[in-house]
């Protein structure tokens, strides 16, 4: 009974923790925007180690190969982005791998966050803006919410195309981010 109320407690206070990041990098987003307009993918790598020890504290490995590359996109809210992503592939997957793939294409940078399983919502409904009441819990197989939320504005403020979709037993979150312009391929 101990280890299961203190794995609950666990559980609580992990999700107590990503909504206050999420809320907090949320009132940060327009201010960020605002600054440096590019930063190169080698920030992501360096950043990783938080998702790392979640998908080790989940059994999970994480795969990540990013070829490196300079993006129009503020470095912060790249990490805030992908982490976003990364985290719900980590927490849905029904299998013990995710991959973190990133490569130049043409005058884009494609981010994909792969992992099996099936989406249980539209895309659209995907990125709206949660809507909850005082009192409400997260639901165990969906979370609050934020993440995918946040992940919406940062797409709209930087103009990134993204896509969460179902190909076969794995999900994919694929982003396209415009490339600086002297870093085109």
């Amino acid at each position: 009974d101990k280890d299961k109320y203190l794995n609950e407690v666990l559980k609580q206070v992990d999700q107590i923790e990503a909504i206050t990041a999420d809320l907090t990098y949320s009132l940060k987003l327009e201010d960020k925007a605002s600054k440096k307009k590019h930063c190169t993918v080698a920030l992501l790598k360096e950043r990783m180690q938080p998702m790392k020890a979640l998908a080790q504290m989940r059994g999970v490995t994480l795969e990540v190969s990013l070829e490196d590359a300079e993006i129009r996109m503020n470095g912060e809210l790249l990490v805030i982005f992908a982490h976003n992503l990364i985290k719900n592939a980590i927490r849905y997957t029904d299998d013990d791998h995710v991959k973190v793939i990133g490569e130049k294409q043409a005058n884009d940078y494609i981010l994909t966050i792969e992992n099996k399983g099936h989406l249980n919502k539209s895309p659209e409904e995907l990125f709206k803006k949660p809507d909850h009441k005082p009192g409400d819990s997260p639901r165990v197989d969906e979370g609050w919410g934020y993440g995918l939320y946040i992940v919406g504005q940062i797409a709209l403020l930087h103009d990134i195309k993204i896509t969460i979709e179902n190909q076969g037993d794995t999900v994919n979150a694929t982003a396209k981010i415009l490339l600086k312009k002297d870093d085109l391929s």
